[in-house]
């Protein structure tokens, strides 16, 4: 449990590690890793076949609440965690972390005039924790300030890494409208999540002595089993990757893209429909049932500088009975939806707005963007980014893509700030890559032949 109260803030707020929550990407249309958030979009940088020359690394982090800096405070060399800040800067709901690292090994893609064929393998490790404010609260303040109340101090935390081979196929069904769909054959690597977090505490008024009332589940899936007896939860001592178990899944991606006319596209995604059935290396430690105990106040050993983890964990794990079991399960996946539209001011120059929305569980995360992109002839492109995360300030994003000769380098960020300065990292991520580009698509101009009666006429 200790992992849960301490570690995870420790490690989410000090550093601001490079979800999925990746916005400019999706208006790089001359990249063929575009396709991914929009099977339906067809890659538009004048060739026929792209192909990824080095693994594209998509890797980033968000947080609902914070950026290190507001909670961080510096004493000569060494930093300390401003507990009470934290509190007052969470909202009433508390505090949703992600971090997603995804690496695409393999990506291809061929177009045709009416249809375009995808294929991608790539690793996803992602990461996503719900911390209630109570828990915050009651760790740094004790019980005495929830005289006579019920709260529920259980916070959220799902782990999870896996394979995914996809195949994706879009089809112009008529000159403005273009379907397509992914379909993505999974592999787990591994996976952490918490089924069930219910963890209620209640005070009584007269001898101060705490209730918990619990239904705390955790599931495990390819890991080791972890010894519970000891309050260990997440065992990676021993842990060594399966990259083909028996732990597998399906999931699928839909898309659409509309030309109202000429200048003006409209385009919509869900990625991500599926899950992962756990069948191999599962465990399953849970903790139901009413106990009563004394009060715990973790403020001195904060005020230290230090605190010994065996204390808070042998009387949380006392407390919390946990009981194991080897059952399956499933891991649904978190669905991300894509709503935008593009404008041709004026040749090689587009403006757009994207509407983005990601569930998980009972979470939603939500943003908004607005974009602008210039194409400086047919070797580069530069596009800057105006986009507001739920819960997060205003981010500033760059993307650009250049082309020399048949090999095309691209890289973006939603929000270049954290790049200069990470301790600025309430939200951050960064895709780069390089493509391979053959077949040069000629245009309608060389395709049709000259008439001879026209070239007599030239030549009088």
């Amino acid at each position: 449990m200790k992992q849960y109260i301490f570690s995870i803030l420790g490690v989410c707020l000090a550093f601001s590690m490079q979800a999925q929550i990746e916005l400019g990407t999706h208006f790089m249309s001359n990249v063929a890793q575009n396709n991914l958030l929009n099977p339906a979009a067809f890659t538009d940088n004048g060739y026929k076949v792209n192909v990824s020359l080095l693994p594209s690394i998509y890797a980033g982090f968000n947080n609902s609440a914070i950026a290190p800096d507001d909670v961080l405070e510096k004493r000569g060399t060494s930093l300390y965690l401003d507990v009470e800040g934290l509190i007052e800067k969470m909202g009433a709901n508390g505090m949703n972390i992600q971090t997603n690292l995804n690496v695409e090994t393999f990506t291809f893609s061929f177009k045709a005039k009416k249809w375009q064929l995808s294929l991608n393998h790539g690793l996803r490790i992602s990461s996503f924790h719900s911390i209630p404010k109570t828990m915050i609260q009651f760790a740094w303040g004790g019980n005495a300030q929830f005289v006579d109340e019920t709260i529920n101090i259980a916070p959220t935390q799902n782990l999870l890494a896996y394979q995914e081979f996809g195949v994706g196929f879009g089809y112009k069904i008529s000159d403005n409208l273009t379907l397509g769909t992914r379909l993505k054959y999974l592999v787990g690597i591994g996976t952490y999540q918490t089924a069930t977090s219910k963890a209620n505490i209640y005070t009584d008024p007269e001898y101060y002595q705490l209730t918990a009332d619990t239904d705390y589940l955790i599931n495990t899936g390819g890991l080791p089993e972890s010894d519970i007896d000891n309050g260990e939860f997440l065992n990676l001592d021993d842990f060594e990757p399966s990259l083909f178990g028996k732990n597998r899944g399906f999931a699928f991606d839909f898309g659409a893209s509309f030309d109202i006319n000429d200048k003006l596209n409209i385009q919509t995604s869900v990625l991500n429909i599926g899950k992962i059935k756990w069948e191999e290396d599962v465990n399953n430690y849970w903790s139901n049932g009413t106990s009563t105990f004394a009060g715990l106040d973790f403020q001195p050993l904060f005020e230290e500088g230090e605190y010994d983890p065996e204390e808070i964990l042998d009387t949380i794990a006392n407390t919390f009975e946990f009981t194991s079991s080897q059952n399956g399960f499933n891991t649904v996946l978190p669905s991300s939806f894509y709503l935008s539209n593009t404008y041709e001011v004026m040749p090689k120059l587009t403006v757009g707005a994207l509407l983005f929305a990601q569930g998980f569980q009972s979470d939603l995360t939500t943003a908004f963007a607005l974009n602008v992109k210039k194409d400086f002839g047919k070797f580069f492109s530069l596009g800057g980014q105006y986009a507001f995360i739920e819960g997060g300030a205003s981010n500033i994003g760059l993307s650009t893509s250049l082309r020399l000769g048949p090999v095309q380098i691209y890289a973006t960020s939603d929000n270049i700030i954290p790049l200069m300065n990470p301790m600025k990292g309430q939200n951050v991520n960064m895709r780069f890559g390089m493509n391979l580009l053959f077949g040069k698509i000629k245009n309608q101009k060389e395709e049709l032949p000259i008439p001879t009666e026209t070239l007599g006429m030239l030549k009088r």
